[in-house]
């Protein structure tokens, strides 16, 4: 129960977007209203990849959806358990989920 606790928690700050400094966001800031005023701007991407590197969003994105669906089931299934019933293969989907969560961190670090 307490990895599952941690797993939780881990899926709730995850999902929280990387707070961006003042000064980029004034910059982003600055070129919408200029480019509101008429003024044409050309668009730069000056923010930093995570821990420097490349980061497959596509490939995050599609475990991102497998472990929401996961941590959805095992929900149902903890439901269930309170009614006296074990579902088969929640250590399965307990295990799935510990290994998902520690490729997404890897990835992103």
């Amino acid at each position: 129960m307490k990895g599952f606790v941690v797993v939780m928690m881990f899926l709730a700050l995850a999902s929280v977007a990387p707070a961006q400094d003042a000064a980029a966001n004034q910059m982003k800031i600055d070129s919408i209203n200029d480019r509101m005023r008429g003024k044409i701007i050309p668009m730069q991407d000056n923010t930093a990849k995570p821990g420097g590197r490349n980061v497959n969003v596509a490939d995050v994105i599609k475990k991102t959806n497998e472990l929401n669906a996961l941590v959805n089931s095992v929900n149902g299934d903890v439901i269930t358990l309170n009614k006296g019933l074990l579902a088969a293969d929640l250590t399965q989907k307990l295990k799935r989920i510990e290994k998902l969560a520690k490729d997404l961190r890897h990835s992103l670090e």
